[in-house]
């Protein structure tokens, strides 16, 4: 009798624990994908190099327009 109330004492401790760690960790849809889109270096490396492609696009499109000889 007494090692199922050690059981149950034990396994009630758990569950509380375990609900309590997933409410601290409740994220919305909305804020995972901020955090993950915030804190991915591959995402970080793409938009640096659409810059320096926008750049590179900027540099060529000027060559196109004449040059003022005055």
């Amino acid at each position: 009798m007494k090692r199922i109330l050690v059981f149950a004492l034990g396994f009630l401790i758990l569950a509380g624990m375990a609900r309590a760690e997933i409410a601290a960790l409740a994220l919305t849809l909305v804020q995972a994908e901020q955090q993950a889109l915030a804190f991915s270096p591959l995402l970080k490396a793409k938009q640096a190099e659409l810059e320096a492609t926008q750049a590179k696009s900027d540099v060529q499109s000027s060559l196109l327009w004449p040059v003022d000889s005055r």
